[in-house]
């Protein structure tokens, strides 16, 4: 619009008042449309437009007001999802009525002729094809699209035909909207004279053009002279004089809002700090579709939130202390009903954005990026300034401190890092984010990157403790049962429980109808319940009782059948309509934001884990234990087995390799085997339990080598022999329960602490900081996904983009630079087996290089987003988001944070596999390798294994892989070398023997130099050298997600070898 102004030369040019009058915008506001300029030049556009409108109107009010708007015609409402749509639609048309269609996903086909305008002539006769028949076109039949749904999405055809008009809320309308609901709470006589003197304005700006136009109508309609016309003359007298009153009570009526405005300025800044509330809300969509709610509900929570405060004594005549008070309670209102609806993992992650939008005053923008890169730490060293970093200070954080100076000036004085005392009970302290030294004077966000970088172990924790003094909670924990939903509710409502794995509300369900003296009936949903759904919400609605149509993923159109029976029913304030699904993938969004929403998981622990599942199997325990003693102890087991192996789950990918499927059906299966077998069979009912949890149940769902090992171990230890069980030999815990009888039992699992110990599950006691570690890595990544969408909404997304590239394309081209100094290439004749597998590695290093290189390039030339397509544009997006594409790490697993230490990391490896070239050239056998330093590790044992062959002519089928943690042990094996840079998870290794972690022991710590080599397998003199000690094999994963087993590496313990198994010892080539 300013280019068209300037380029016609016009000055102050309105196309608003070109579109409308004065009094036709005066009439909209009276009738209920909003004062904003986005609202009113939609009603512009909804009373100009020539092309049918899709009006987005996520309140519901646009549509209340455009039937007033439109009362001087023939206006009719009616939902697309109606049985009768078709026959009403086709009456509107025929009859030229005004017809507003009520839309929910998508436009009915039906419709489509109308959007295309296919009128057919029919002689004097102008018609539409509707379905299979012609209908009669009465020309002023008009036709308004309404949706809820903001993110509605139509086919590329429909949309084409539409005119989308979006009332969705905006930050001036919803201040306005906040704002007058706080002084009608805080002052309701100040609102009401406020609103009376808006309606005066609106009255007399009316009136003044009224007679404005009542002037011109009679200069236009005079005849004669005009200085003559006495009838004239006192008429437009009066007018002036009317005109004058009119101006001055108009006056009037503006000085005395200006007035009440200064006068509740204060909670002008309330309402437009509660409006960043509702736009954070809003963001959550983006990382779970489920986490949508609309604008009335917040609205409704703002306005209980604030009632309620207004009631408050001690801020009654304080307004200053009142609007603080009340900002963090309508956080605090708002983060108890968005709590419930959110799963547990991205709880943090959601208050973290909510900080971000409402106390953007903490967190610096350079300090946030810091938080949630996704590069690690040791890529920023290249961009931090040169420290010199005290000696007292563990070498293995120098890099973490290094990059936090980048961010923090002055950083070594700032954090007193000289003084070592200052810092030795916050380094050693198990609970390190409560001990921050007071004398360090740094923000408490600081203090959170701080912890990143010396305890990262702790990030979790310190992350929370943040975030409940910046939002001034007591803690983050909230009522999330079923019973503090149904307090929140209404009957017009419903309440849609989404179920995460191994979790069932049904009957905490039944309990609460118990307590609400109510009767509840609960439908299993399938394609042949619906109709006996539809009419059971008609029945529940009339008795005022509760129904819960359970299961509804199962028949998803069900939802939006369910939308609109409750939408029609009028129940008394008793009736809930409770609907669960094991997925929101398909609720639709209108019932998303308005629908109470629950996400319904199992609580954590092994005691919860127990009495749930005895709560739901009692029946068939009673069914199957029979007179057998062995079998009831046995069934008891197995619910204890069966909630350890769920528990573990939580630790992934320590306690499990991924997060295995175990659920009731595969407890109620192993309890139904277990008692026809004990019953029907007097064999060794162990020998059997063995075999059907390893092999079929439980074993059935894992497909992990190391994870089959676990399982065994863990099968194996909990169904020994009955003496062994009856000492408790099974558990690890340290009060194992009575299995004499399940009342013993069901007492037993009573006294454990709620909070489970790692020994209770077989993890090692630095487990939390290992899972805290991984936790805070993909909370930081979702927090970036937000950031991303965010930036990719922006204006200037391209240049950021193409900054992204063009720094990439820099780091690759030096990369190209390193390539091509080639090094001297020799006969593959005279070329060892080490040297020829170093000269691959480089040689695959090489060819990633020019693929990168390639791609880079072809990212450069594209300027604009329009122009990639297929696998361009996804690494066009992963760049844009600092994510390393997955083209590159389909051909390298490398660093998959950041595209640019990726590079780094690719010009690393490949400047030490030129060296190592360079080492197998002049000699066969190399003394030491560091596996951080290759780019297949994994292969490094196939190349060693060749050259064992060759040097000792042996078969290399009759070679078998031996390692030692003592070269004088390996002394009679010449070709045996030596590996660096392997990591040890789980455990702790000195080189003599196994130890278990302690709470404070690293995630991750260096193992001593292993010494391998190939022997061949008739040669037992090593064997000889381990008798008369336990060892175990521990497998040896490429990364830390475990997903690749390389090999494995055997290593003296002491005890029983399985308990290492459980506690998930293992090796880590790249850390």
């Amino acid at each position: 619009m300013n280019a068209w102004s300037e380029q016609f030369k016009t000055r102050n040019f309105d196309l608003l008042e070109q579109l409308t009058t004065e009094a036709e915008r005066l009439e909209w506001r009276t009738l209920g449309l909003s004062s904003d300029i986005l609202s009113q030049e939609n009603g512009a556009i909804l009373f100009t437009t020539t092309v049918p409108p899709l009006i987005l109107d996520p309140t519901g009010s646009v549509v209340e007001w455009l039937k007033k708007a439109l009362k001087s015609k023939v206006v009719e409402v009616i939902d697309q999802a109606d049985a009768n749509f078709q026959s009403i639609l086709e009456i509107a048309i025929r009859f030229g009525k005004s017809l507003i269609v009520e839309v929910s996903d998508s436009v009915d086909p039906v419709v489509v002729p109308l959007l295309r305008r296919d009128l057919i002539k029919n002689g004097t006769r102008v018609q539409v094809e509707m379905g299979d028949k012609l209908v009669d076109y009465h020309a002023p039949f008009t036709l308004y699209l309404t949706t809820r749904n903001s993110s509605i999405v139509l086919h590329p055809q429909t949309a084409a035909l539409v005119n989308v008009v979006s009332f969705t809320a905006t930050r001036a309308g919803l201040a306005n909207q906040l704002l007058s609901l706080v002084i009608e709470c805080k002052l309701p006589e100040v609102e009401r004279r406020r609103k009376e003197l808006l309606q005066e304005q609106q009255e007399l700006k009316m009136k003044l053009t009224e007679l404005e136009d009542s002037l011109l109508t009679e200069l236009a309609n005079s005849q004669g002279n005009l200085l003559e016309n006495n009838e004239l003359r006192e008429s437009l007298n009066r007018t002036k004089a009317s005109s004058e009153v009119a101006e001055r009570n108009l006056e009037e009526a503006r000085r005395v809002k200006e007035t009440l405005d200064k006068d509740q300025a204060v909670f002008v800044v309330l309402a437009n700090k509660c409006c960043s509330v509702y736009f954070a809300l809003q963001s959550l969509p983006k990382l779970n579709a489920l986490y949508r709610f609309s604008l009335g509900t917040f609205v409704g929570i703002y306005r209980r939130a604030v009632e309620n405060l207004a009631r408050d004594d001690h801020v009654k005549d304080q307004l200053q202390k009142f609007c603080a008070v009340a900002f963090y309670q309508v956080i605090h209102y708002v983060y108890a009903h968005v709590n419930r609806s959110i799963f547990k993992r991205d709880r943090l992650t959601c208050l973290l954005q909510l900080i971000k939008f409402v106390r953007p005053e903490l967190i610096k923008d350079l300090e946030w990026n810091f938080l949630v890169s996704s590069a690690t730490l040791s890529s920023s060293l290249t961009r931090a300034p040169s420290l010199t970093i005290p000696k007292w200070i563990n070498p293995t954080l120098h890099s973490n401190i290094s990059a936090l100076s980048s961010i923090i000036p002055d950083m070594l004085n700032l954090l007193q890092l000289e003084d070592q005392s200052v810092w030795k009970a916050f380094l050693t302290h198990p609970q390190c984010e409560t001990v921050f030294p007071v004398t360090v004077k740094v923000t408490p966000f600081q203090q959170v990157l701080v912890i990143k970088a010396f305890r990262p172990d702790r990030l979790m924790s310190g992350l929370a403790v943040f975030v409940a003094k910046s939002l001034k909670l007591a803690d983050l924990s909230t009522d999330t049962s079923l019973k503090a939903a149904w307090e929140d509710s209404s009957a017009e409502i419903p309440i849609l429980i989404v179920t995460s794995a191994g979790a069932d509300p049904t009957l905490e369900l039944q309990e609460l109808g118990k307590f609400a003296k109510v009767s509840v009936l609960q439908i299993a949903m399938g394609l042949n319940e619906v109709d006996k759904a539809v009419q059971s919400i008609q029945q529940a609605a009339q008795t005022g009782s509760w129904l819960c149509l359970s299961n509804l993923h199962l028949v998803p159109a069900f939802f939006q059948r369910a939308l609109k029976e409750i939408k029609e029913v009028k129940a008394p304030p008793t009736f809930r309509l409770w609907l669960t699904t094991e997925s929101a993938d398909a609720v639709p969004v209108l019932l998303l934001e308005t629908a109470l929403k629950i996400v319904y998981e199992a609580p954590p622990g092994v005691k919860q884990n127990i009495q749930r599942t005895m709560k739901e199997s009692t029946d068939q325990m009673k069914l199957h234990v029979g007179s057998a003693p062995s079998v009831q102890r046995t069934l008891l087991t197995l619910l204890w087995f069966h909630a350890v192996l769920q528990e573990r789950r939580n630790y992934v990918p320590r306690g499990w390799t991924k997060s295995y499927e175990f659920n009731t059906a595969d407890l109620r299966a192993a309890m139904r085997y277990i008692g026809q077998y004990g019953k029907a069979s007097s064999g060794a009912l162990e020998e059997y339990i063995r075999g059907l949890l390893e092999d079929v149940v439980y074993g059935g769902r894992v497909d992990t080598p190391s994870d089959v090992r676990i399982l065994a171990s863990y099968v194996k230890s909990f169904f020994t022999a009955k003496e062994d069980a009856e000492n408790g030999n099974y558990i690890f815990g340290k009060a194992p329960p009575a299995l004499k009888s399940a009342a013993e039992f069901s007492d037993s699992v009573a006294a454990l602490p709620e909070t489970d110990q790692p020994d209770m599950l077989g993890l090692p006691a630095n487990i939390d900081g290992s899972h805290q570690r991984s936790e805070s890595v993909r909370v930081f990544h979702d927090l970036s996904a937000l950031q991303r969408v965010s930036l990719l909404e922006s204006d200037d997304v391209v240049t950021s983009w193409m900054e992204s590239v063009e720094r990439l394309k820099e780091a690759s081209a030096a990369l190209k630079k390193k390539v091509d100094k080639s090094i001297p290439e020799t006969s593959s004749s005279t070329q060892g087996p080490l040297e020829s597998f170093f000269r691959q590695e480089v040689a695959f290093a090489t060819d990633l290089i020019w693929l990168i290189d390639s791609e880079l390039t072809s990212l450069a030339e594209h300027k604009s987003w329009d122009t990639l397509t297929g696998k361009l544009l996804e690494s066009g997006r992963s760049v844009f988001a600092h994510e390393t594409p997955e083209s590159w790490l389909n051909v390298w697993n490398g660093p998959t944070t950041d595209p640019l230490f990726y590079l780094q990391t690719l010009g690393s490896l490949l400047q030490s596999c030129r060296k190592n070239v360079d080492g197998a050239r002049t000699s066969s056998r190399a003394s030491s390798f560091d596996v951080r330093e290759l780019f297949h590790p994994e292969l490094l044992m196939g190349a060693l294994r060749h050259l064992a062959a060759r040097e000792s002519k042996v078969p290399i089928e009759q070679l078998e892989l031996r390692n030692e943690w003592s070269l004088e042990r390996l002394k009679n094996v010449s070709y045996a070398v030596s590996l660096t840079g392997i990591h040890l998870e789980g455990a702790v290794f000195d080189g003599s023997a196994l130890t278990e972690c302690l709470y404070d022991s690293p995630t991750s710590a260096l193992a001593p130099t292993c010494y391998v080599g190939w022997v061949a397998s008739s040669k037992d003199d090593l064997n000889k050298q381990k008798a008369g000690r336990s060892w175990v094999d521990l497998p040896v994963f490429r990364d830390s997600s475990r997903d690749v087993a390389a090999f494995s590496l055997t290593v003296p313990c002491d005890g029983d070898p399985s308990r290492w198994i459980r506690l998930a010892a293992a090796f880590i080539l790249l850390t």
